[in-house]
């Protein structure tokens, strides 16, 4: 509503100060241009059709694989986006209904053009979306659409897939497939309360740069609640968060590093709820990268740990001393692993993001301990790499 109400007091402003006409000339003006630049775009781009199918893992405790298929139709100076052949519609809040579909296209599609495009419907319009009724990116009354955020993720990494067989300098390889929804719920002294975070985020490596972590997913603008904030203001004691060693997904330019949250209940008794994916479909590589590490949900990790479900349907109920541990899938590599510049692979090790062992299995990559500092073996490493190449 303030929104709303500021919109409404600075386009009085405007029609006051320039006139109705003129304002809505110009406004006119920009879609026109936004269109225009937008197919020049286009235009650019290799005609062809590239199709790419990216999953969700599913829903409950036996989860079935939940298929989104997309087809990417470039010819000329307009591109179709065709959702045929995705799954049905499911009984959870995941459902995006159609127009949330046809924005998440749009963002997939406007990340991969290099113009300054305004931000406004000239853009989309050489941008045709369609998608069966009933299908998962195209639900019909009464699907539940309350979670839709992560098929919006996986629009978008599915697209991101077909795009890098047109464009594949523009792409990255896949990322962890946007946030993961840990709800923890319960009374504390009497009163309730209601934790729920967006726990974001890594992407794949680049074909100029290996892949961030601590970021939100391309389709979010969002950032991880600080420690202090969630304990401060919740029965929960964060016993860890930080990056997972080793966990990048190998490539010429690895994937960002799966992160880790851990919480431990405070409260006498409280419920869990989680939202998270891409376990049994990891991130991917892409042109010889490998693929992320999948996703894990424990409870009470240890001897007698439970393996927690990637989207829950039941709440888990949970006592005081509890621990839900989350560890993110990392992103997909970019490229040959054994392309990797020996030097960023020894940085990665002095920062502790790699240990010597994975430098030696992943990229061939010999690392020397025996002085003060880690060091390159250059002839162990070229021996080494070669004899990888060859497959011995």
């Amino acid at each position: 509503m303030a929104a709303c109400n500021s919109g409404e007091r600075e386009m009085i402003d405007l029609f006051e100060r320039y006139g109705v006409d003129s304002v809505l000339d110009y406004g006119n003006h920009i879609q026109d241009y936004a269109e225009r630049l937008t197919r020049a775009e286009i235009t650019d781009l290799p005609d062809g059709t590239y199709a790419f199918t990216d999953h969700i893992d599913g829903l409950g405790h036996n989860p079935e694989t939940i298929y989104l298929k997309a087809k990417v139709i470039v010819k000329g100076d307009a591109i179709t986006v065709d959702w045929t052949g995705s799954s049905p519609q499911v009984e959870a809040g995941i459902n995006p209904y159609f127009p949330f579909t046809k924005a998440a296209s749009y963002a997939a599609i406007r990340s991969v053009m290099e113009a300054d495009i305004p931000n406004c419907h000239g853009f989309t319009r050489p941008i045709t979306v369609v998608a069966p009724l009933g299908c998962i990116v195209n639900p019909v009354f009464p699907a539940p659409c309350g979670a839709r955020g992560i098929t919006g993720y996986r629009i978008i990494d599915c697209l991101m897939g077909a795009l890098s067989q047109a464009v594949p300098e523009r792409v990255t390889a896949d990322s962890n497939g946007g946030s993961t929804l840990p709800t923890i719920a319960g009374y504390q002294n009497g009163k309730p309360f209601v934790f729920c975070e967006t726990f974001m985020g890594t992407w794949g490596g680049a074909i100029e740069h290996d892949g961030q972590a601590g970021v939100p997913h391309m389709g979010a603008n969002q950032s991880n609640v600080s420690i202090e904030m969630i304990e401060a203001d919740y029965p929960i004691r964060i016993d860890e968060y930080g990056m997972v060693p080793d966990t990048g997904g190998a490539g010429r330019h690895r994937g960002g590093l799966a992160l880790v949250r851990q919480y431990r209940i405070l409260a006498d008794r409280a419920i869990l709820n989680v939202r998270s994916d891409k376990r049994k479909f990891p991130p991917h590589g892409l042109f010889g990268g490998k693929e992320g590490s999948p996703s894990t949900n424990l409870i009470n990790p240890g001897d007698q740990e439970r393996v927690f479900p990637v989207l829950t349907v039941e709440v888990e109920k949970l006592k005081q001393g509890d621990v839900f541990r989350h560890i993110m899938s990392r992103g997909g590599g970019y490229g040959d692993p054994l392309e990797r510049e020996p030097g960023l692979v020894l940085e990665d090790i002095i920062t502790e993001k790699v240990t010597p062992k994975h430098a030696r299995r992943e990229y061939g990559v010999v690392i020397d301990l025996s002085g003060m500092v880690p060091a390159i073996d250059a002839t162990a490493t070229e021996t080494l790499r070669g004899e990888m190449r060859k497959g011995l």
